[in-house]
Formats: C-alpha cells, sequence, structure tokens
C-alpha cells in the first residue's frame, strides 16, 4: 500500500496532468475553428498558446516519474501500470478511472491533432490554387513564367545564358 500522503500527491500531480490535456483539447478545437476560417492571426495566436501548453504538459509528465519512485522507492516504476502491485483495492480502483480519463483524454487530442492537419493542408491547397488562377488571369491564359518568377512574354527565352 502506498502512504495516503504520497498517493493524495501522485493523484493531484495526475489531475494536472489531466487539466493541461483538457486545455489543449480546446486549443486544438478552437484551431479548427480558426482554420476552417483560415484565420492566420487566431492561428499564430493559438499556436502559441499551444507551445506553452504542451511544454508545461512535458515539464509534469517528467515530474511524474520523480513522484513514482516517491510512492515506490524500492522499485521507482516508470510508468502508473508500474505502481500497480503497490495499490490496495480502492487506490487500483481510483488509478484505473484516472488511467483511463487521460487515455481518452490523449485519444482525443490525438485525433483534433490529425483533423487540424487535414484542415491546414485543405487550407494551403485552396489558397495555393486561388492565387494561381489569380496569377493566371493578370498574365493571361498563355503565360509562361522564367526561373527568376517573372512573366516571360512569348518569344523570350525563358533561360538566361551564363558566360
Amino acid at each position: 500500500m502506498i502512504p495516503t500522503e504520497c498517493w493524495n500527491a501522485l493523484i493531484a500531480h495526475l489531475r494536472l496532468e489531466a487539466d493541461r490535456l483538457a486545455e489543449l483539447l480546446r486549443l486544438l478545437e478552437e484551431e479548427r475553428a480558426a482554420l476552417r476560417r483560415l484565420d492566420g492571426e487566431q492561428l499564430t495566436t493559438l499556436a502559441r498558446q499551444r507551445i506553452a501548453v504542451i511544454e508545461s504538459h512535458q515539464h509534469l509528465t517528467l515530474d511524474r516519474l520523480v513522484r513514482l519512485g516517491d510512492c515506490a522507492p524500492e522499485v521507482a516504476p516508470q510508468t502508473l501500470s508500474g505502481l500497480a502491485p503497490f495499490l490496495d483495492p480502492q487506490q487500483a480502483t481510483d488509478m484505473a478511472a484516472m488511467r483511463d480519463e487521460l487515455s481518452t483524454l490523449v485519444r482525443r487530442v490525438q485525433e483534433l491533432q490529425r483533423m487540424n492537419e487535414a484542415y491546414a493542408e485543405t487550407g494551403r491547397q485552396t489558397i495555393s490554387h486561388a492565387l494561381s488562377r489569380l496569377t493566371r488571369k493578370r498574365a493571361g491564359p498563355e503565360a509562361t513564367y522564367g526561373a527568376n518568377g517573372r512573366f516571360a512574354a512569348h518569344g523570350q527565352s525563358l533561360l538566361r545564358r551564363e558566360g
């Protein structure tokens, strides 16, 4: 059995991790909406916030190893599962609930991240195609561009001779 003080500290720590994941989930949902609107300014703001939340969560994850070791110093488990043999029945029930919550949050974060990557690619393609159409209209349907990116009129060489 893990001492109550150590157990309470570990559960409080895991709650902080869950809160960080929930915050990341909220930011990813906001990012999804901004991607749909192609709102570059909002995306920049959200990216900064997301980096801060991810860094905070990474620190918490590293700190979890210390807390696990504090709760079972004789074996210094590296995972929550490694702590299982030292839990009383109530602690085991609480740990299972906490692990389920964390796993659900992680899966949802991964799912939203994949969706946002798809939205970002769709947005990139939309903008790229729009710019391509605008460029063709401005230069004309028969426009050809040189290596320097400028319009080359018919009859002009696209390649420059370097001597």
